[in-house]
């Protein structure tokens, strides 16, 4: 912080009172500075904020700051009822245990509590105070003592320019650490709940995860389904989906790995129906047949017989069920499937069977 950027807007008064500067310009006296004890006076003009100014050299505004803060912040723990925490917790799908599906990124993420009173766990707080703990003693800048004497105090910590140790962090004592830079940080730490930021770091606390329906998560997949009419189709799904049956035969994948992964004659809808015919060898699809070919530049299949024969140039409907020229491609299935079960060795996959 520049020099003329800094402001002392408190000052200790002759009964070791901390007061703010238009307080000490309604009562008067005589004021000192919290941190080094020399004199200060008023500086209420018009053209600067009001604020205190040593009478002599100013002291170290770091120090200054960190003194402030913490009377302030004891004041403030000490004279409210409320002091209202948000922790953060893992929102975590009720399925996890039993999804094959189930990964970190995508069926997890951290959510915010509802907002609790410490004063219903920590009645009042002290400054400078010693706490051993495992043989090992810590100092506390502020520490919060526990309603229930079984448990541990709170810890509030000040970081002005030093971050807490990491001796106090590993402790596993519950740690409050409040950055501060400006003495309108302290006003922002009063004035509004305690909730993780880059001005508020918490440690050892460990809310309780939450387990939700798969509806709050946003996993999509790619479903192949085989109906009763042996036609098949792929459709995007949701993961609250998964265990919605409707078809004969469905084989179910993540959305965002079809296309990276099945990018050859026809995608995934092709490497399903060559799957899918290994458990019924009634199931017919031009994609199946080796009069089957695939444009890759439109993005369809074509049947090579259709100028011969006549049949339906756009082989990429269920048009073999009824093709008398329809041709099993053995080769080509093999491969389909070969593939597929590349994948499956290195992705999680569903196959789902209609029970007889």
């Amino acid at each position: 912080m520049k020099e003329d950027q800094v402001k002392y807007r408190f000052a200790l008064n002759v009964d070791n009172e901390l007061i703010e500067i238009h307080d000490a310009h309604r009562l008067g006296g005589e004021y000192y500075c919290p941190q080094c004890g020399d004199q200060m006076v008023c500086r209420c003009g018009t053209k600067n904020a009001w604020h205190f100014a040593h009478v002599k050299a100013k002291c170290n505004y770091d120090n200054y700051l960190h003194t402030i803060a913490e009377q302030r912040l004891l004041e403030w723990f000490n004279n409210t009822n409320d002091v209202s925490l948000v922790l953060q917790a893992n929102e975590i799908c009720e399925r996890h245990n039993a999804c094959a599906f189930y990964r970190k990124e995508i069926c997890q993420k951290v959510i915010n509590t509802k907002a609790f009173n410490l004063k219903q766990y920590y009645s009042s707080c002290e400054k400078e105070k010693h706490y051993e703990k495992n043989g090992q003693k810590y100092v506390a800048d502020l520490l919060c003592y526990p309603v229930n004497e079984k448990n541990e105090p709170l810890f509030i910590e000040i970081c002005v320019s030093h971050p807490c140790e990491k001796e106090k962090l590993n402790s596993g004592i519950r740690i409050i650490e409040f950055v501060i830079k400006s003495e309108d940080d302290i006003d922002e730490i009063i004035n509004h709940r305690i909730q993780k930021s880059n001005r508020v770091r918490l440690y050892n606390f460990q809310p309780r995860e939450k387990y939700s329906s798969a509806n709050e998560f946003e996993s999509l997949f790619q479903k192949f389904i085989i109906f009763s009419s042996k036609k098949g189709n792929v459709q995007t799904i949701h993961c609250s989906q998964l265990l919605n049956r409707r078809g004969e035969i469905e084989i179910t994948i993540p959305h965002i790995d079809c296309v990276p992964d099945f990018i050859g004659d026809g995608g995934f809808f092709s490497i399903a129906f060559a799957v899918a015919s290994q458990y019924n060898r009634e199931l017919k699809h031009c994609c199946l047949c080796k009069y089957h070919v695939y444009d890759m530049l439109d993005g369809f299949g074509i049947c090579k017989l259709y100028k011969k024969y006549g049949t339906n140039r756009d082989s990429s409907d269920n048009d073999a069920q009824r093709c008398q020229y329809f041709r099993i491609d053995i080769n080509s299935i093999q491969l389909r499937i070969k593939e597929f079960d590349d994948y499956c060795s290195r992705n999680p996959v569903d196959i789902w069977i209609k029970p007889k």
